[in-house]
């Protein structure tokens, strides 16, 4: 990049000044998703420093503050980014990136980097020497890079991957790899007293949260508060009385954490000191009643007691599975029987959506559609057509096949003869990023995502004549949510946000909605994708948790996780007899997946 401020659109953070030849300076790849820059007239948050984690990361947003009064909206400006860091020591690190700019060719370079309270120095050593300066924050997965522009200040957030080489699985703190296994649970206030603690002696194994209750005392609050979690603990004891414990936490909404521990207990007291990601300790009581682990800490309004469950050794939970399949496919007493998940199709490569008719199940990936038999194909999943290498989202509808290209298109083909071209329906113009395609009331929706805004358009599905496309939904409720799933049906448009929360939209027509009264439902995990619904649920997938997740329509107010356990699921669809699901593949360590290791899987509604 040119290292004078403001000098490029959408700068990169270590480019160089001219194009780099594929190959120079780093191997890494770009998979990131199109991040368009958008202007916010308000001040800007302030650099708060941290210990940044090795891993790839995706930038997924730029914003340009321009302070009270200023610019606001988009600037009409993407960028694709992919950074690979590596530290070296506490304020160290090495850093690779790839960047292609909307009006630029891609950019490789390769540079140092050297840590320092709020601040960070990046020395570049390809394809040129060079040095600048920015401020930073990193918290959680996520990284923030502040730099002046000439229109206030410039906020670039990158995003860690989950398996990224050198990471931990893209989720907050390089301090465990324990997996988040629970059930999605809701905190439950009580009114009255909590019980007494009772001590006991901790084994080694996984705990999941099974129940979260506040005990507001009488006359306090009671009844469900909005709050969901999931929750794992590993506790490894070393004596009767002391121990570690790596934990996963994720508070529905906010970014999940991972965090590691030394305990030693005293009668009811437990006793935790934090060993990463920083030093911090905490005094709490607790109970140990057969495979339960109950433990007891103030909080506001009462005292929270949280239950964890003993998982048995296939991994199963005792007495209840919520749904997860078992070892051997043997279901534990009392628990939900396997799952039942059936590979159906195998050596398909980073696969991105899926939809179903009535005899196959069709999948986008790597720049192509294929099909297979909804009873399984292995490696034969026949090449439909093909797409283009940004080809984001695909839906099929009575023979004809929908897929979203090069950022601003809508195509179709007629696949009932077997391979078809692609024919553009609609060019929605520049910066227009057309994405989700959906399937109802003899309509095609979609999702157009340009800057801070978020439109909902759509087509009638014999095809985008005089007159349209027409758009269903232009209210505020959605800018600067990052859409990751689109369902519509009679009644409602529902959307899903990859960071959590699912938005339900009344529709008045099926090309009008009733903007004022859309409504946020319920929260989700980060990660989340995949988005489908039928006339009784909506389900998606969690690729950083790696679950299958519903709720129940109409209102959509509480999730539910009847499976987990899943690698990689990225699209979900289901048909009367089967849930359909696509896996996006094995992580290469650069940020993309490894060719020919996706696949489609089903299991028994």
């Amino acid at each position: 990049m040119a290292f004078a401020a403001g000098a490029l659109a959408c700068p990169s953070l270590l480019g160089g000044e001219t194009p780099t030849a594929p190959g120079a300076c780093t191997e890494l790849s770009n998979s990131a998703p199109v991040a368009v820059e958008s202007r916010v007239a308000g001040v800007a948050p302030t650099p708060r420093g941290g210990l940044v984690v090795s891993g790839v990361y995706y930038r997924t947003a730029t914003v340009i503050y321009t302070g009270p009064g200023g610019t606001a909206g988009p600037s009409g400006r993407w960028s694709r980014q992919t950074l690979r860091i590596t530290t070296t020591s506490s304020s160290t690190a090495t850093l690779e990136e790839i960047q292609v700019d909307f009006d630029e060719p891609e950019r490789r370079s390769a540079s140092t980097l050297t840590l320092s309270g709020t601040g960070f120095q990046i020395d570049r050593t390809c394809p040129s020497v060079a040095s600048r300066s920015f401020g930073y924050s990193f918290s959680g997965d996520t990284l923030e890079v502040f730099e002046p522009h000439e229109e206030g200040l410039r906020v670039i957030t990158y995003v860690l991957q989950p398996g990224s080489s050198g990471g931990d699985g893209g989720v907050p703190g390089a301090c465990s790899e324990v997996a988040n296994l629970g059930p999605l649970v809701d905190q439950v206030r009580v009114a009255s007293s909590a019980p007494a603690p009772g001590a006991g002696a901790l084994s080694s194994g996984t705990f999941v949260r099974i129940a979260d209750q506040l005990y507001t005392g009488s006359g306090g609050a009671s009844g469900v508060s909005g709050k969901q979690l999931r929750q794992t603990l590993e506790i490894a004891a070393t004596s009767a009385s002391t121990g570690t414990i790596r934990e996963y936490y994720e508070d529905i909404g906010d970014t999940p954490e991972r965090k590691a521990y030394t305990f030693s207990t005293r009668g009811a007291s437990l006793d935790l000191s934090r060993t990463c990601p920083g030093p911090g300790g905490k005094a709490l009581t607790y109970t140990l009643s057969g495979d339960d682990l109950i433990v007891f800490e103030p909080d506001t309004g009462g005292t929270r007691v949280s239950t964890f469950r003993k998982l048995d050794a296939d991994g199963g939970i005792p007495g209840w599975d919520g749904g997860t399949p078992d070892a051997g496919g043997t279901p534990d007493a009392g628990s939900t029987p396997d799952a039942g998940i059936e590979t159906i199709a195998t050596g398909l490569t980073d696969l991105v959506d899926l939809d179903l008719d009535g005899t196959d199940v069709y999948v986008l990936g790597n720049g192509e559609v294929r099909r297979c038999s909804l009873a399984g194909c292995g490696t034969g999943a026949v090449r439909v057509t093909t797409a283009s290498p940004f080809a984001s989202s695909l839906a099929i509808d009575r023979g004809t096949l929908w897929v979203t290209t090069d950022f601003r298109r809508v195509s179709t083909c007629d696949v009932s003869s077997g391979s078809c071209t692609l024919v553009q329906q609609v060019d929605l113009g520049a910066n227009s990023y057309p994405v989700h395609l959906w399937v109802a009331n003899g309509h095609v929706y979609w999702v157009s995502d340009s800057g801070a805004s978020r439109l909902i358009q759509t087509c009638p599905s014999t095809g985008c004549g005089a007159g349209y496309p027409k758009t269903v939904f232009n209210g505020n409720a959605l800018d600067g949510v990052p859409v990751s799933g689109l369902v519509v049906n009679a009644t409602d448009a529902y959307v899903l946000s990859y960071v959590g929360g699912i938005f339900r939209i009344p529709l008045t027509s099926a090309e009008t909605s009733d903007a004022a009264a859309a409504v946020r439902t319920v929260g989700t995990g980060y990660g989340s994708g995949g988005f489908e619904g039928d006339a009784s649920l909506l389900r998606w997938a969690n690729i950083n948790a790696g679950t299958l997740e519903s709720c129940e329509l109409p209102d959509c107010t509480r999730v539910d996780t009847p499976v987990s356990g899943l690698a990689t699921p990225v699209g979900i669809r289901s048909n009367a007899t089967h849930v359909y699901g696509a896996s996006r593949g094995t992580p290469n360590g650069s940020g993309g997946h490894v060719a020919g290791t996706a696949s489609i899987w089903r299991m028994p509604r």
